[in-house]
């Protein structure tokens, strides 16, 4: 049986869904990667889960939906594994911590209600995105799936004991970027991964832009 995964693993072309019974999300292939065939992906097995992780990060993305699973939800009234997203690059348990709060855009998928992912705010369907924060939630919150069209890393370092620490915080929205910077008073730089170029921005005491 899979297990969790542990720290970082990168992997390619995986569909992921949320396990209802682990309540975390599973991560399976679509593809099979020897080992050694990428330096670096994580080996898999195509059809078979890969493991498990309670946070993912995918990219390139898209939904997918058998209608004929959610048919049978709906006729059966018992949940199945029929839906889920597909990313070509997909981090499980990424090591960088994510900022989100209430505002970010996020998606959902309710098989009585509808035949597709939908943003939660607007009602738009959703089916693709580059890049997209898969949470499984705790303390007895929802799981939570996230996207943006870019991806917002902040680098910055503290001092403690004599010694410099480096940290980094991630981010999915630019509003909520934004938002942090100034609440935090934030110094240092901050990387936009987007194509076809990263770009960068410096912030000082809690201003900053993107130039561009």
């Amino acid at each position: 049986m899979p297990n969790k995964l542990q720290n970082r693993t990168h992997l390619r072309n995986h569909f992921v869904y949320y396990n209802l019974h682990k309540r975390c999300w599973s991560l399976k292939a679509l593809e099979t990667l020897e080992p050694g065939k990428y330096e670096l992906f994580a080996p898999s097995v195509k059809g078979r889960v890969t493991g498990h992780a309670d946070t993912v990060l995918a990219s390139r993305v898209t939904t997918k939906i058998s209608e004929a699973g959610r048919q049978r939800v709906i006729r059966e009234k018992r949940k199945n594994v029929h839906a889920g997203i597909i990313g070509l690059s997909v981090i499980a348990e990424p090591t960088k911590n994510f900022v989100t709060t209430d505002t970010t855009p996020s998606m959902s998928y309710n098989p009585y209600k509808r035949p597709d992912f939908y943003d939660r705010a607007t009602g738009a369907t959703v089916t693709t995105a580059p890049h997209v924060l898969m949470r499984s939630g705790c303390n007895g919150s929802p799981p939570r799936v996230y996207y943006g069209d870019d991806l917002y890393y902040a680098y910055w370092t503290d001092r403690e004991g004599g010694i410099d620490h480096e940290h980094t915080t991630g981010f999915i929205d630019l509003s909520d970027l934004y938002a942090w910077i100034g609440h935090v008073h934030f110094t240092g730089f901050v990387r936009r991964i987007s194509r076809p170029l990263d770009t960068y921005l410096t912030a000082r005491d809690g201003h900053a832009e993107f130039a561009g």
